[in-house]
């Protein structure tokens, strides 16, 4: 479970085009699966979209401004700082939360059918 590939990315260079250049970069790897690690500089919803329609494995940072992340927080809140989540190594707390992301994918209409309307 060690990395096969790291990059670093100047910060003004965080689109989708981006990620799916490193991939093509990798290609001759022939990985079969493969999870993607990315900073908070790619979070946007634009690139978490193209990573789901893709179907690729990822994990992404968010900072905390982001109003859905402060409701994701708040229940957690006042428990943040408790022992269990203080990492020793980091000297940090930290704290991992999954959660459900408004994606659908919208496959486009084919030239044979038709529409009602």
């Amino acid at each position: 479970m060690l990395p096969v590939y790291y990059r670093k990315i100047p910060e003004n260079i965080t689109d989708v085009m981006t990620i799916e250049n490193l991939l093509s970069e990798i290609g001759y790897l022939d990985l079969k699966k493969s999870k993607m690690v990315m900073d908070r500089d790619f979070y946007s919803a634009k690139n978490i979209n193209a990573l789901y329609k893709g179907r690729r494995k990822f994990v992404i940072g968010a900072g905390i401004s982001l109003k859905f992340i402060q409701e994701q927080l708040k229940p957690e809140s006042v428990d943040f700082d408790r022992r269990e989540n203080y990492n020793s190594k980091t000297g940090l707390f930290i704290m991992s939360q999954t959660m459900d992301w408004p994606y659908e994918e919208v496959k486009p209409a084919s030239s044979s059918s038709c529409q009602t309307g």
